[in-house]
């Protein structure tokens, strides 16, 4: 499965009472068929993302680039273990496992997707626009599918959520390439890097850190115009859903540093008037318990810093994999109302229709609306 962390969760008992061989003595060919069914299988997702997170924690303990306490303490939080359920670690494991594989199939957020999927459009056309007045852009349907269940988002993906956002005046965000340099390509190219208009007090920067660490973490700047018989200042914070100790990070946070300021000094107007005011903060936000939920905080976070200033804070719950597919959800629905209203006439009335919320229905009857969306919403191309 690409990982030594996979030996962790064998199924050795199961195996070796059908095949009568222990691991050690089975064919290649054995082992690597029941590799590519665990991790191709639909069924698996809770499985898939738990070899994931074993892959990061267990093979950086291997090498020796985290430590042995952080690597427990994170998969600890991962399977939540010492909920009071009264269960051994590993039966309480086992439990999680089959309560997420069995809610994986089917869901709504899966069907919002296929939604998506079924809006209409030109011939070979695998794309929608989407995004509120100003800022319309194009998303693949690809792109939405990375809005699934304990799935990696797409720079696509959030520039569509931030699109779909209406921030106030004064606030803009910027696209992951857009600020003329990567962190994987550090060299400045002025014509990749976006414009900034002028009076923005807030910018939002999604950073993605690298094809070696494939997270994503945000960086909020606060431009301060009018600073009374002082120089103007920006301020810059980081936020991070996987915090780690310096000695243990994952990247470097004066290489996104650089990454935002070169393009400030490139393209803010009157960069020079301005002063920086300390470094890199790193407030306190919610921490991820899997390994892909990095996308999802970095938007909620960067979403409440440029509407209210406000970042999330809803205890332990908000890092579990039904509160984090919530907020999935939450895109989803924006997104496709956005492309609704593109399109406006029956296909805007009928994603409206289908993404009414019930109200003080149960969820229940919540579930049987949204399985008879996914029903009609093949209609939506007809």
């Amino acid at each position: 499965m690409g990982s030594s962390a996979a030996l962790l969760i064998w199924p050795w008992l199961a195996v070796q009472a059908i095949t009568g061989i222990t691991l050690h003595r089975q064919q290649h060919v054995f082992i690597e068929g029941i590799s590519r069914f665990i991790t191709g299988s639909n069924e698996c997702k809770a499985i898939q993302a738990l070899i994931n997170h074993l892959s990061t924690w267990f093979e950086g303990w291997m090498a020796g680039t985290i430590s042995s306490e952080i690597a427990i303490k994170r998969l600890e939080t991962f399977l939540g273990i010492g909920g009071g359920d009264g269960l051994p670690p590993e039966e309480l494991a086992d439990a999680r496992l089959n309560r997420g594989t069995c809610d994986a199939p089917g869901n709504e957020l899966q069907q919002l997707i296929d939604m998506f999927a079924d809006i209409p459009r030109a011939d070979n056309a695998t794309h929608s626009t989407v995004g509120n007045a100003g800022y319309d852009m194009s998303l693949n349907i690809t792109d939405m599918e990375s809005l699934g269940s304990q799935r990696q988002l797409t720079e696509r993906a959030i520039e569509a959520v931030l699109a779909t956002t209406k921030f106030p005046e004064g606030v803009m965000f910027a696209r992951a390439s857009g600020y003329g340099s990567l962190y994987d390509q550090q060299a400045y190219e002025h014509e990749r890097s976006m414009p900034i208009g002028q009076g923005i007090r807030t910018i939002l920067c999604p950073v993605h850190t690298g094809e070696s660490t494939q997270h994503w973490v945000g960086v909020v700047m606060r431009l301060d115009h009018n600073k009374r018989g002082l120089r103007p200042g920006i301020s810059m914070i980081l936020l991070d859903s996987l915090a780690t100790e310096a000695n243990n990070a994952i990247y470097d946070e004066q290489v996104i540093r650089k990454i935002v300021e070169t393009w400030l000094r490139n393209r803010l107007p009157d960069f020079k008037s301005f002063g920086f005011n300390g470094g890199l903060a790193r407030p306190r936000v919610e921490q991820q318990a899997d390994l892909n939920s990095c996308g999802v905080h970095m938007l909620l976070n960067l979403r409440a810093s440029g509407l209210d200033g406000k970042y999330i804070s809803k205890g332990a719950s908000c890092t579990n994999k039904e509160w984090i597919d919530n907020a999935r959800e939450s895109f989803a629905k924006r997104i496709l109302r956005s492309a609704g209203k593109h399109l406006g006439g029956d296909v805007e009335s009928m994603i409206n229709e289908l993404l009414n919320e019930p109200g003080r229905e149960s969820r229940g009857q919540e579930t049987n609306k949204a399985s008879e969306g996914r029903k009609l919403s093949p209609h939506l191309g007809s």
